[in-house]
This record gives C-alpha cells, sequence and structure tokens, in this order.
C-alpha cells in the first residue's frame, strides 16, 4: 500500500508480485503520487496482481509493466498510470482494465503488446508521447471505454484496434498511422469521434447504439462496413468523408441531423 502522504520515488528495482498460498491474489493499492522504476506480475492466472486506489493519484513506471505468459494483472485503479517504456503482457498472459487511464509517455519509439487472450483490454488508453515518439501496438487491441491522443503519434502497426467509448484526437489526424487494419467501433454504448482519418471504420455498435461525429470535428473513412443488425453512424453537425463502402451498396443505419 502506497499511503496518503507518502514519498515514493524509486529509481532502480522494481516491484514483483509472486503465487503464494496464502494470498493467491495481490493488490498495490495507490493513495498517493508515486513513481517506481517496474512492476511485473508473477500470479498465475486466474489468480492476479490488482492496481488499486484513489481517482486523484497517479502511479508513474518508469521503466516498464510486464508479465510473462501464465501470468495476470488487473487494473482496477481509476486515476492515471502513467508508464514511461513498456507496457508488455506476454503471448498466455493476461491484463484487464476495469477502471482509470493507462497513459504511455516515453520519450523515445515504444511499443503497447497485449497478450494473445481474447480478455486482454484497457479501460482508458491515453497516448501522451514525447518528443514527438510514436507507440506501435503489437498485437490486436481492445479499449472498453476511451482512447485519447494527446501528444506524439499512435501507429497500429496494421493490427485492428477495437474501442467501445470515445474517439479523440486533439492534435490532428496525422498523429495517427492508419495502415492497413480496421478500427472497430463496438459495445454496448455510443461513441463519439472527434476527427480522424481512418483507413477502416468498422460500425459494429449494438444495434440501438451510435458513432457520432459532433460539430467541429471531420472525419473520413477510406472503407467503410456496416456489420448485419449493428448501430447507426450520425453526423451530428460534423463533417463525414467516406471513399467507399464495404457493402455493395449504402446499407445499415444513418442519421444527418442539421
Amino acid at each position: 500500500t502506497i499511503k496518503n502522504g507518502s514519498n515514493i520515488n524509486s529509481t532502480n528495482g522494481g516491484f514483483m508480485f509472486n503465487d503464494s498460498t496464502t494470498h493467491p491474489n495481490s493488490t498495490l493499492y495507490v493513495y498517493e503520487n508515486a513513481t517506481i522504476n517496474s512492476l511485473q506480475s508473477y500470479k498465475t492466472y486466474p489468480n492476479y496482481l490488482a492496481i488499486a486506489g484513489d481517482v486523484s493519484d497517479t502511479l508513474t513506471i518508469n521503466n516498464g509493466l510486464f508479465a510473462t505468459s501464465g501470468y495476470a494483472i488487473r487494473v482496477d485503479h481509476p486515476g492515471i498510470i502513467d508508464i514511461k517504456n513498456s507496457l508488455s503482457i506476454a503471448s498466455g498472459a493476461y491484463f484487464n482494465g476495469y477502471a482509470g487511464t493507462v497513459r504511455m509517455s516515453c520519450t523515445t519509439n515504444n511499443s503497447v503488446t497485449l497478450g494473445s487472450s481474447a480478455n486482454n483490454n484497457f479501460w482508458n488508453l491515453e497516448i501522451s508521447m514525447q518528443n514527438n515518439a510514436i507507440l506501435s501496438l503489437g498485437r490486436a487491441t481492445l479499449i472498453k471505454n476511451n482512447l485519447i491522443i494527446s501528444s506524439g503519434y499512435l501507429n497500429p502497426a496494421n493490427y485492428d484496434l477495437t474501442i467501445y467509448g470515445n474517439w479523440t484526437n486533439s492534435i490532428g489526424e496525422g498523429h495517427f498511422t492508419q495502415g492497413t487494419g480496421a478500427v472497430i467501433f463496438a459495445g454496448q454504448q455510443s461513441s463519439t469521434c472527434y476527427g480522424e482519418h481512418f483507413n477502416k471504420l468498422v460500425n459494429q455498435k449494438y444495434e440501438t447504439e451510435q458513432i457520432i461525429i459532433p460539430e467541429g470535428s471531420a472525419v473520413r473513412i477510406a472503407s467503410y462496413d456496416w456489420v448485419d443488425q449493428c448501430g447507426t453512424l450520425r453526423v451530428n453537425g460534423g463533417f463525414l468523408m467516406i471513399d467507399d463502402l464495404v457493402d455493395n451498396g449504402i446499407y445499415g443505419f444513418w442519421r444527418v441531423d442539421a
């Protein structure tokens, strides 16, 4: 537990959480801003290392957050986990985000790799790379809430990126590299897209939900794919350009507000 009022600023070594018969699950509680060098889970799934704490506190990890095959990390922390180096979840490992934001703020080009399990996901992901550095994806990635691109570049490296919440790119479409992969808007909540240029956008929203382009936002889609019986693409005062349709004609639900 990192208690309120404590002063943790570790530049060497790291925190490792191992399996134990008396403590099958472990939790790192964050109740004060703290900086550690690295964090690694050796908790064998379905056991896990959880990160929890207070919404106002940030856990900064200078070197990286790691889990090798068979081990698990669970994020319940409603605040920010600020990673300044790699986030590497090996094939066969587990990383589950249920709250808060993982912020990637590396000073040089780096990558995020989530394991092969279909359960691996972020809750919120913020791209805050420094010195115009590029963050690349090492595998198809799921974000169960929001994506924010606030500095640097995001390159999915031709992997698919699935998002349930809002897409915010506050620094311009040039800071997202389209590649050949798809951005899939899915989930049982509406999403707002605040401008972007997509290679392929897949509308896989629950049928009562929407992808919304608000006033002041411009979205261009090279290839739009509406999945049968899925949600509405709504232009709510924004600008939308679609170069091509995957379907052989205009299918799905559309709404344009004046």
